[in-house]
């Protein structure tokens, strides 16, 4: 209960989160129109309030010169000085007029016309959601021998029962996808290498945003709320880490390593390089540690969980999986698996693999012991995969950019 309380109230503050950044947003662009209106008015106004000025001190000079002509000069040159007048008078008469006639002296006022959804958002929205409590039939069976000692048996699905159900089908039209990551509150980012972008979208299908890399991404791992990792395409040895409330590359990190596959667990970057395997990233000292296990092959994907490394060998048809010592745990090899790439662990370390050539999703049990293969036929090219263990829902995504979100069952 505890798990989904603060399951509820992470998603419910980062939905608040963006309606305060949005909210912000628009603000900033009503207030920056308001200033712009009012400074383009204010210097229209200067303007044709100096041209008046102008023309008001040319009159009050004319109609000095008039008065010192009247009192000393001859009636010839007052007469001839009055018609000069008159001419002058009548030019800045016919200029106001030209001004009147034009848009120059109309009255100029600021209006604000509200946007009615937004009038009505606070009448129209009452709540962020519904609370309430879901309750399950218990397969808890309570027996009592005849020693009147009580036992309790707790079953659960067996690994045959355990399928995909589809909660959500999302479209990336016109991307071509190689990594994906899932957050706790449902947002799926997805890494485009074509358009060298992040795309941000909800599970409704509402792009949220698109973040612009200077490289093209591989693959991404999710840090934290506000943070991701990605790995770069074209045989690259950089990192970017991106931050997702300024939706700006906040670091670089330059290597020596080509990279593909990438992970997060306790502060460490897990990262696949085709040049010497699996190494070690500590995102606060910088350091790198080869840790002298992996396969050094290209478009190797890799997974943590409970300090086990998973990793995929597409060369090798296989799934490795580590453990915290770094021995060998097990070895996954199967005739049906062609191509293996993305990977994801669930919270009870079951893992899944999309098989991209083969066109199906594998779940392996925790030992390696067994497996199953599933067909999505809505994601013929399954390439990357993302597990979100706050809600305990699989992304996978197709290389083609058709996403589906799944519950296990």
């Amino acid at each position: 209960m505890k798990t989904q309380s603060k399951a509820i109230i992470a998603h419910v503050m980062f939905t608040r989160l963006k309606l305060n950044q949005h909210l912000d947003c628009l603000e900033r662009d009503v207030l920056k129109k308001v200033s712009e209106q009012e400074n383009n008015a204010l210097q229209k106004m200067g303007i044709i309030s100096r041209d008046l000025k102008g023309k008001e001190d040319r009159i009050d000079d004319l109609y000095k010169g008039f008065i010192k002509m009247q009192n000393h000069a001859s009636e010839l040159q007052i007469f001839l000085g009055t018609k000069e007048f008159e001419l002058e008078v009548r030019r800045r008469e016919n200029e106001i007029d030209e001004l009147a006639k034009g848009d120059s002296l109309d009255i100029n006022c600021t209006v604000f016309q509200e946007n009615i959804e937004l009038a009505s958002f606070t009448c129209d929205v009452s709540s962020f959601g519904e609370i309430g409590l879901q309750i399950t039939p218990s397969t808890t069976i309570y027996t009592k021998p005849k020693e009147q000692q009580a036992q309790t048996i707790v079953e659960g699905n067996t690994f045959d029962d355990i399928n995909l159900k589809l909660v959500n089908e999302v479209k990336f039209a016109g991307s071509y996808v190689w990594g994906c990551a899932i957050l706790e509150d449902d947002t799926l980012c997805i890494a485009c290498p074509n358009t060298k972008t992040l795309l941000l979208k909800n599970t409704y299908e509402s792009l949220l945003h698109k973040i612009i890399l200077p490289d093209k991404p591989y693959d991404i791992t999710y840090i934290n709320e506000q943070t991701l990792a990605v790995t770069t395409s074209n045989y690259s040895s950089t990192i970017f880490i991106v931050n997702l409330k300024t939706k700006k590359v906040e670091k670089t990190i330059n290597t020596e390593y080509r990279f593909y596959g990438i992970s997060f667990s306790d502060g460490n970057l897990i990262i696949h390089s085709s040049d010497v395997g699996l190494i070690s990233l500590n995102l606060e000292s910088g350091r790198i540690t080869e840790l002298g296990i992996g396969n050094k092959v290209f478009d190797a994907y890799v997974a943590v969980h409970d300090g086990k490394i998973y990793c995929t060998n597409p060369a090798g048809q296989s799934i490795h999986c580590y453990n915290v010592n770094k021995s060998l745990a097990w070895k996954f090899k199967e005739k049906s698996l062609i191509a293996p790439r993305g990977i994801a662990v669930d919270k009870k370390g079951m893992v899944y693999v999309g098989d991209q050539r083969g066109g199906n999703v594998l779940i392996i049990s925790p030992d390696g012991s067994k497996h199953r293969v599933i067909k999505i036929d809505m994601i013929p090219r399954p390439r990357t995969l993302s597990f979100n263990k706050a809600r305990t829902r699989l992304l996978i995504c197709g290389e083609d950019g058709t996403v589906g979100i799944f519950v296990i069952t």
